[in-house]
């Protein structure tokens, strides 16, 4: 047996009582136990704490005390895990069956260093299936970035660093526009359905900071030449046509909705 899990599974909470015991139940679940499960909350002063309590025995680490938002616990998430891959499961999220991890661990081929799944998006009124499109530059121009449903190895978050604090909606976002402009990393799509995405986080509620963020990092990665201008006219060429870079899928409600994690805070 290996010395460290295969996943580190991360959870950020903060007064997440209404939701976030389908999280933990999601997790103490899994068929696959080969994983750490680490819960970073930021001091709830509701009933969260009496939730982890309660499942604290599927718990590796539990953390609970102040922070400077989403992206600075999951920073602290990271700096705590010691899995091959890391993925973060939303506090008003669940994994999508008691399988989700033994079927994402089954499908890895040839140890790539981000993964990317698909995902159920659901609200108190539906829920949908969302086939993803792959990741890939001309996508994540075009939002299609959905951080719930990727795993991305440690080795990268220890060569490119962690979310940027100063950006706080979007900074997933921004990781991975890093991520793709530092270096040529190896990536895997699969059809597994990995997680249950509940429609409702801080990006969907707060749509003018988001769109200041976004105009951040499209200023940091395409005005000063990390992005070369010729993808920016490849990305408008393409954007009536090539189905095998998916260009067209149906995501102009929903991508809005996963480039972030739906923790409120």
């Amino acid at each position: 047996m290996e010395p460290y899990p295969f996943f580190s599974v991360i959870t950020v909470c903060f007064n997440a009582e209404k939701s976030i015991e389908r999280t933990l139940i999601s997790v103490s679940n899994q068929s696959c136990r080969d994983f750490e499960y680490i819960v970073i909350d930021g001091n709830s002063s509701d009933g969260t704490l009496k939730l982890l309590k309660k499942f604290e025995p599927q718990i590796n680490v539990l953390i609970s005390e102040p922070d400077k938002g989403i992206y600075d616990a999951m920073n602290k998430g990271i700096s705590l895990a010691h899995g091959r891959y890391i993925y973060f499961l939303n506090a008003d999220d669940c994994f999508a069956s008691n399988v989700s991890l033994e079927k994402v661990k089954n499908a890895i081929r040839n140890d790539p260093d981000i993964v990317t799944c698909n995902m159920i998006t659901f609200n108190d009124r539906y829920e949908n299936k969302e086939t993803l499109p792959p990741l890939n530059i001309f996508n994540i121009l075009r939002g299609f970035f959905a951080h719930p449903a990727t795993f991305v190895k440690h080795s990268v978050f220890k060569e490119i660093g962690m979310f940027d604090t100063n950006i706080q909606i979007t900074a997933d976002l921004e990781w991975i526009f890093r991520a793709f402009t530092t270096k040529t990393y190896s990536y895997q799509k699969t059809d597994c359905y990995c997680t249950k995405f509940f429609l409702g986080g801080i990006s969907s509620t707060s749509p003018s900071k988001m769109h200041e963020e976004l105009n951040i990092i499209k200023s940091r990665y395409m005005l000063n030449g990390r992005i070369p201008t010729l993808f920016l006219r490849l990305e408008k060429l393409f954007r009536g046509g090539l189905k095998f870079l998916h260009l067209t899928h149906p995501f102009s409600v929903f991508a809005s909705k996963c480039i972030t994690l739906s923790t409120k805070k």
